[in-house]
């Protein structure tokens, strides 16, 4: 049986998110230089991302975390000193690949890179008025929702209040929960996800959209929280993180010996191949990928699966040159039929027009890429490109995958 989804490949430049490298960075004050302070330092900037890598806040108990404590060393690619607030620092880079591999061989759960980036629509009820929340806001509120987000390497996106936001939306919008003027003024900052915050002296609620693409026809995750501005805020993170843990993070105990046969229609040229590749390539489900075949606009991939396939299809949607396809209303720039491209491809170079796939030998095509490759770059499209998707005017490609059995 055919499992089919219909997807958009919208070409959006993406660089490596300053969040998705701090995943495995941690800044910890350190009281002095004594070396029994710095090894505690250390210790508690290795918990710290391996709570963020692993979704789990007690991992630090786990038994096999607690035997490599004495080799934390081994884990540090980078270290330095700083200042935060107001206090001596320890900065501590560990090797992703390292921090992986303990999480795989300790049987515990993996949260990677690329991570959602969610924006936040936030308004506070004082004892006087209710005002929104903006980027520059002194909000204590805000500062807590920062430092939980940092813990949790939760990347957090703050409306930057500017004419265009102003008039947008207002105060009744967020607060009553208003999805129209919401999603009109959420397009401009093209999140992974929406979370609509009400916050009082005592309480904070909220309603939390995994699909920023399509907040109307979302359903959201609801949740509220009572205690101090740190508790409430932290519960907040918590909520949102666990709903991605649950959906998104892998066992990598598992061999990744789950085969699958992957069948992608539609493809337009060979920019958008390469990008579905290296998008598919940077998937944590994906242990390996290997194509079969290309040819017209079609490319089969064999791919061995570290997770299931709902995993695989949650991460894919959540990729950012993704959006579901449910309520696409076609442009009148586009065709009623695909335009599939004539010109087949191979190694990023167009073939002759004469040329078929079928005359090469796909075992002698080489489709690797450098072992060191970035998987967060996932190919770049033209400044231009750039421009016109900032002046809202994305021509998403109407994609069909399918697993093949």
């Amino acid at each position: 049986m055919l499992r089919t989804i219909l997807l958009f490949l919208t070409l959006i430049f993406i660089q490596t998110s300053a969040m998705a490298n701090s995943i495995f960075i941690s800044e910890v004050v350190i009281d002095s230089t004594e070396q029994e302070m710095e090894l505690m330092a250390k210790k508690n900037a290795f918990i710290e991302v391996l709570v963020r890598a692993s979704g789990q806040s007690n991992v630090g108990n786990h038994e096999e975390i607690k035997k490599v404590f004495p080799k934390i060393d081994e884990y540090i690619t980078q270290i330095g000193y700083g200042t935060l607030q107001g206090q001596s620092s320890l900065i501590l880079q560990f090797n992703p690949v390292k921090i992986r591999t303990l999480l795989t061989s300790s049987q515990l759960p993996y949260w990677g890179s690329p991570r959602p980036d969610i924006l936040f629509w936030m308004v506070e009820d004082s004892t006087t008025h209710r005002q929104l929340v903006w980027e520059p806001s002194p909000s204590e509120y805000l500062k807590e929702l920062r430092i939980q987000s940092k813990v949790r390497g939760l990347p957090a996106t703050i409306p930057i209040g500017d004419f265009d936001d102003i008039l947008a939306i207002s105060v009744p919008d967020v607060w009553g929960g208003f999805l129209e003027p919401i999603a009109k003024a959420t397009l401009r900052y093209k999140p992974s996800a929406v979370a609509v915050v009400k916050m009082t002296e005592n309480h904070v609620s909220w309603k939390f959209y995994p699909n920023g693409n399509n907040l109307i026809n979302d359903f959201p995750i609801s949740g509220f929280a009572e205690g101090t501005k740190e508790e409430m805020m932290s519960q907040l993170v918590v909520n949102i993180a666990n709903y991605y843990i649950e959906n998104f993070a892998l066992n990598l105990g598992g061999s990744g010996k789950n085969s699958k046969t992957l069948e992608v229609s539609n493809l337009q040229s060979a920019e958008d191949f390469f990008i579905l590749e290296r998008t598919l390539k940077g998937l944590n489900s994906v242990a390996a990928l290997r194509i079969a075949s290309l040819h017209d606009g079609k490319v089969i991939f064999h791919v061995n699966l570290l997770g299931s396939e709902s995993i695989f299809h949650n991460e894919l949607m959540n990729n950012r040159h993704f959006r579901r396809a449910g309520n696409f209303k076609k442009s009148e720039h586009m065709p009623d039929q695909p335009q599939t491209s004539n010109v087949d491809f191979i190694n990023g170079e167009p073939l002759p027009l004469d040329a078929k796939m079928k005359d090469f030998d796909m075992n002698e095509i080489d489709f690797s890429r450098p072992e060191d490759e970035n998987k967060n770059r996932l190919s770049l499209i033209s400044v231009e490109g750039v421009s016109e998707l900032k002046n809202n005017k994305e021509k998403p490609i109407d994609l069909e995958y399918q697993w093949v059995k």
